[in-house]
């Protein structure tokens, strides 16, 4: 007689995991972010992704969906330049992330 776990799998897909280590990257590297907020520009939106290698250390980051300035675009990457690294990741899928700076965010 086999004993065994209901429903055979924990975890399940992972999907939420690599949310929460979306927003921890993020929020890590969004201490660096620095962009003038007086420039009276109501609400920009750049997509970044970036690579990480399995320590965590910030290997590539280019811009996905620019803002439209190339600035603020500019002041997203070198936030992460200037992070250099960040929290390990847990999988080898959360080594390729996508991280939006948004101006609104500058302003809380």
């Amino acid at each position: 007689v086999e004993g065994g776990v209901a429903g055979g799998h924990v975890g399940g897909t992972g999907s939420g995991l690599s949310e929460v280590y979306s927003l921890i990257v993020g929020a890590a590297i969004k201490k660096n972010w620095r962009y003038p907020s007086f420039t009276g520009e109501s609400n920009r939106l750049a997509s970044v992704e970036i690579i990480l290698d399995a320590d965590g250390n910030i290997l590539s980051s280019k811009i996905i969906e620019s803002s439209g300035n190339p600035e603020f675009d500019n002041s997203a990457l070198r936030a992460i330049k200037e992070t250099e690294y960040v929290e390990r990741p847990r999988t080898e899928r959360d080594r390729t992330l996508r991280i939006n700076f948004n101006s609104q965010e500058l302003s809380e």
